[in-house]
């Protein structure tokens, strides 16, 4: 019995053995497997290690490249734009000169022709003249002349010379809010912004109650009269002068001197009142299409719009220097009568004239501003 039993035990023995033998042969077997998934993994990411870098590092140069490229194209075409869009020295000197500030005016006079004299605004706002008188004025945007010069600088300030100013013709320094200025026989006459007019210089009793006027837009002056031009087409004179011209209606420019006022009409016509009625001056109703007048002592001369020139005649051959002689003008945009001369500006900036030469030799000018 005994036999049996320990035979049992030993058989029992055994097959425990060989069970845990083969746990231990699977524990194995699966460590095995878990370490060679380690060394599979492990070799997975050194490969994945080496092959990133080569993969991605060239990109990221690559792209760091183009960025590069990208922003040095961008700051070409932005330094090429700047260079292009940038002025010059020179055009920011032009701008600089047209941009100055400078007193508004309703309209300008940038030539005029005196009695014994010429005179121009230059480009440089100087004037400069011809004749019998001296001048010298700087920084001038408008002029007149008689026997002595007026201008307006471009601060608004106001000049005169030419004589002696034994009459106080040049009184003018302390004027101020001009805008148009006038030079007659021994007097010089100012428009003012607020429509009113004052005056210097030898007024004799026919000039009494110029200091009245208003509403004024324009004002003219030569021998002995003066005449100013309403914001409403009216016109009114002051000198030697025929009262018919109060009657006026629709006049859009005036000029005068020594008895004669030539007005133009809304539709470019001309009138004209004289005192004498055999003054040739007067026969000026036949002109059409006219932009300026200009009156003088013996003769009256016309702007026509496209650029031409008339003239009225004179009979006195006593006093006919040529002055008249302007059939031919073309490309004018500026006129001027006096006495023994008329003056002609051309588009150009170069100046023509007609009549005694001592007094209107301008042939060399050039560069006379525009008005």
């Amino acid at each position: 019995m005994k036999k049996i039993i320990t035979l049992l035990l030993c058989v029992a023995m055994l097959c425990s053995l060989a069970s845990c033998g083969k746990k231990e042969e699977k524990t194995t077997q699966k460590d095995k497997d878990i370490t060679d998934s380690k060394t599979t993994l492990e070799d997975v990411s050194e490969e994945n290690d080496e092959t990133l870098p080569e993969d991605t590092e060239p990109r990221a140069e690559e792209e760091t490249d183009v960025a590069e490229k990208d922003v040095a194209t961008e700051n070409k075409d932005a330094e090429s734009q700047e260079s292009e869009e940038a002025p010059s020295e020179e055009e920011e000197a032009e701008e600089l000169e047209e941009t100055k500030e400078c007193i508004e005016l309703p309209y300008r006079q940038t030539i005029a022709a005196g009695y014994d004299t010429s005179v121009a605004i230059q480009s440089d706002g100087k004037i400069t003249c011809v004749g019998e008188d001296s001048c010298y004025a700087t920084d001038v945007v408008s002029v007149d002349q008689h026997r002595h010069y007026i201008c307006i600088k471009s601060d608004g300030s106001i000049s005169a010379g030419g004589t002696k100013n034994l009459l106080g013709e040049c009184n003018v320094w302390e004027w101020t809010d001009i805008v148009a200025v006038a030079a007659g026989e021994d007097f010089s006459v100012g428009l003012k912004s607020d429509g009113t007019v004052v005056t210097t210089g030898y007024l004799y009793g026919d000039f009494a109650g110029v200091d009245s006027w208003t509403d004024i837009v324009a004002i003219d002056a030569g021998s002995y009269t003066m005449v100013g031009l309403r914001s409403d087409g009216t016109v009114v004179a002051a000198g030697s002068y025929n009262q018919d011209i109060e009657a006026w209606t629709d006049i859009v420019a005036v000029s005068a001197s020594n008895g004669c006022v030539v007005g133009i009409k809304s539709d470019g016509t001309a009138i004209a009142s004289v005192t004498h009625s055999e003054d040739p001056r007067g026969k000026v109703s036949h002109w059409s299409d006219l932009v300026a007048v200009s009156v003088a002592l013996n003769h009256v001369v016309g702007l026509r719009s496209d650029g031409t020139v008339v003239s009225t005649v004179i009979e006195d051959i006593e006093f006919d220097w040529g002055q008249c002689a302007v059939s031919d003008w073309t490309d004018i945009v500026e006129i001027s009568a006096n006495y023994t001369h008329t003056l002609g500006l051309r588009s150009d900036g170069t100046v023509v004239s007609a009549g005694r030469g001592d007094k209107c030799e301008v042939s060399g000018w050039s560069n006379i501003q525009l008005p």
